[in-house]
């Protein structure tokens, strides 16, 4: 599902499970566990019939990590909620959660940004206009100490569309937009590379990339590169951008 690696360790590569396994990976495809989450990992509802968006998303190692020190997981745990929990010798503490009201548009990533702050995102579940009611973190991206997230408009705004009257007063942007369509259905963000954004597409697993400013994009091209079933980018220790598939591999840019 992810794949992420920590400043100190520049050979390091940590790649999760959506079952909430942590493995590094070493050179020549040695591997060892880092934290197995699996009893706190609900991964599928009674009666999934493969449209559950559960499990773990997305791992993060806070700044200065060292071995054997705590890293942070975002997934659906058993109690019902999404939780943002910091692990330390395999225990949870439980940073922030919140309730999970629908089988998909769960949640999305962590990162830790400047200053140490975590970012996370949280899907907005069964009721898309929770992305404009400040009473709750679903539809959100928010920003842990304190929370300020900017608004990007959704339900009221798609990228750059109006879809529903109302909504907030002002909203964030979009540097890119692009229309639902046969070859495009669901975009995955991405990492930088030699000063382009790159991302790709759910169905298609077709991989682009873009020169973004501050507010809007430029030169949108073709990397001419396929993934099945494409779910996530993360980077290494040494800053190596990875591209995580759905049916089990993970692979590496450049």
């Amino acid at each position: 599902m992810y794949v992420s690696g920590p400043a100190a360790e520049p050979r390091g590569v940590y790649v999760l499970e959506r079952s909430g396994r942590v493995w590094r990976v070493r050179p020549g495809r040695r591997r060892t566990v880092l934290l197995d989450a699996r009893r706190y990992v609900r991964l599928r509802s009674p009666g999934d019939q493969g449209h559950f968006q559960g499990g773990a998303f997305a791992l993060a190692f806070p700044p200065g990590y060292r071995a054997g020190g705590p890293v942070y997981l975002l997934y659906t745990r058993r109690d019902g909620r999404v939780h943002l929990d910091r692990f330390h010798h395999g225990r949870p503490r439980t940073i922030v959660s919140v309730p999970q009201t629908a089988p998909i548009d769960v949640a999305g990533d962590i990162a830790f940004g400047p200053g140490g702050l975590l970012y996370a995102s949280f899907g907005f579940g069964a009721d898309p206009e929770s992305s404009q009611d400040p009473a709750t973190l679903a539809g959100k991206v928010v920003r842990l100490d304190p929370p300020e997230p900017p608004n990007f408009g959704w339900p009221f705004f798609e990228g750059r569309e109006r879809r529903l009257a109302g909504g907030p007063a002002t909203a964030t942007r979009p540097a890119l937009a692009i229309r639902h369509s046969r070859r495009m259905c669901a975009i995955v963000g991405g990492g930088f590379r030699r000063g382009r954004y790159l991302y790709g597409d759910v169905c298609s697993g077709r991989i682009r990339s873009v020169r973004l400013g501050a507010s809007r994009a430029r030169d949108d091209r073709s990397e001419h590169t396929t993934v099945p079933y494409l779910v996530s980018f993360g980077r290494d220790g040494r800053g190596r951008l990875y591209v995580a598939s759905l049916y089990g591999r993970v692979y590496r840019l450049g």
